[in-house]
C-alpha cells in the first residue's frame, strides 16, 4: 500500500469515527458546554495534554528499542496514539494493546510490552 494511500485511508477512518461520535452526542449539552467553557482551564488542558502525549510515546519508544531495535520515534507514536484512540472505544484500556497493529512480522514481543506498559 502506498503512503499516500495509507494517509488517505486514515483521514477517512478519522473523519469517519469523528462524524459517529458527533451523530451521537446531544447537541443541547454540546452548546451548553461552549457557552460555560473555561477558557483558562482548557488552555492549561491543551497546554499539559501534548507534552504528557509526547512523554508517554517516549517513554513508549524507549521500551520499544528492547523488542525492536531501532525502531524510530515517529513509530511508536504513531502505535502509542493508536492504541490511545482504540482505548477510547473498549473497556479497561483494552485499546491499548492495539498498538502491535503498526508492526509487521512476529508481534509477541511487542505485545508483551504493550502490556507491561
Amino acid at each position: 500500500m502506498t503512503e499516500r494511500l495509507r494517509y488517505f485511508l486514515s483521514i477517512l477512518g478519522s473523519a469517519v469515527v469523528l462524524a459517529v461520535l458527533l451523530r451521537q452526542m446531544d447537541k443541547n449539552k454540546m452548546v451548553w458546554a461552549a457557552q460555560h467553557l473555561d477558557f483558562l482551564v482548557f488552555g492549561l488542558v491543551i497546554l499539559l495534554g501534548v507534552p504528557f502525549v509526547l512523554l508517554k510515546a517516549f517513554k513508549w519508544h524507549k521500551l520499544l528499542c528492547v523488542a525492536v531495535p531501532g525502531a524510530s520515534y515517529r513509530l511508536a507514536l504513531r502505535s502509542f496514539l493508536l492504541g490511545m484512540t482504540v482505548s477510547l472505544f473498549t473497556p479497561g484500556r483494552l485499546g491499548e494493546l492495539a498498538r502491535v497493529a503498526y508492526f509487521p512480522g512476529n508481534k509477541t514481543p511487542v505485545l508483551i510490552l504493550a502490556l507491561v506498559d
